[in-house]
């Protein structure tokens, strides 16, 4: 396992990223639990989804800050994008393996050699999970039909703290193989801690 703790300015790039996540999921969880209301349940609603969408869509360009131009188009590409399965199709296509992979620490204090890391076996939001994610925030976006069925602000209000801890697991601690690279990146997001800055091969 190599370690290059200098990194390249697109590598800082996308550590900012990861905390302009961080800080969004932070505010999410304060929705969620009553900590930031504007007093109406449909405001704090459709603010938490936004940011959840902002999320997602950071998710998903992420991968690609080693190139700017193609970050760039991208972003400029699926500016309308309002269906999730649209937007990963377009980022797949540009890099397979855009998503990242959350890992774990394996320790062995009896063995030291045997220390190392794995995929994370708990609960994540999976791609499926981020389509479906993804879909429930477009519908978000848009005001009520009058003649239409009303949205039951109450259930996606209650789905919220779920989806936030569903990223948290995901990006915690996750590798991720950047576009143009056949490197993979080792990052670790916590509460009180940056994402530690530092490239490492990881074999999964």
């Amino acid at each position: 396992m190599e370690v290059d703790l200098t990194g390249s300015c697109e590598q800082k790039i996308y550590y900012e990223l990861m905390e302009s996540i961080k800080s969004r999921i932070i505010l999410i969880s304060k929705i969620s639990s009553g900590k930031f209301s504007s007093g109406d349940i449909r405001h704090d609603t459709e603010s938490a989804y936004l940011h959840l969408r902002k999320v997602l869509e950071l998710i998903a360009f992420s991968s690609l800050v080693v190139n700017k131009d193609l970050y760039v188009k991208a972003r400029s590409d699926c500016e309308y994008v309002w269906r999730a399965n649209k937007l990963l199709e377009y980022i797949k296509a540009i890099n397979p393996n855009f998503y990242p992979i959350p890992v774990e620490v394996m320790t062995a204090a009896n063995n030291p050699s045997l220390a190392g890391i794995r995929k994370f076996s708990g609960d994540y939001l999976a791609v499926e999970d981020f389509e479906e994610l993804y879909n429930l925030c477009g519908d978000l976006m848009h005001a009520d039909n009058p003649f239409g069925k009303k949205k039951d602000y109450n259930e996606y209000f209650l789905k919220i703290k779920g989806w936030a801890r569903k990223i948290h697991e995901l990006l915690d601690m996750h590798v991720v193989r950047f576009v143009d690279s056949d490197k993979f990146r080792l990052i670790e997001m916590s509460p009180k801690h940056g994402p530690i800055k530092k490239l490492m091969f990881v074999h999964l």
